[in-house]
């Protein structure tokens, strides 16, 4: 449970990284070995953790990478129904 724990933190993290800084978060998605480089990293994480580590060790990876993807989803889905605000007005001045 921690991991997956640990797995939806570090997803918010990174969106929240992403939302302070919108135009250099576009610049890098823009960047065609981002988008394939992160899709290879969560395609070959979980094989090679049951490979070289076994049960154990899978069991660690794919519960962070599903509480990673759980937190993504149930932020995406917030930001389209509109109960949140897009990533990219989080950090805007409101005067």
């Amino acid at each position: 449970m921690a991991f997956a724990v640990a797995g939806g933190a570090g997803a918010l993290a990174l969106e929240l990284a992403m939302a302070r800084r919108p135009d250099a978060a576009r610049l890098l998605w823009a960047d065609r070995r981002v988008r394939w480089g992160g899709t290879a990293l969560v395609v070959v994480a979980v094989p090679t953790a049951v490979a070289v580590g076994g049960s154990p060790l899978a069991v660690y990876v794919v519960a962070a990478l599903l509480g990673g993807l759980a937190a993504y989803f149930v932020l995406l889905a917030g930001v389209v129904s509109g109960a949140l605000a897009p990533p990219e007005t989080w950090f805007e001045n409101r005067e």
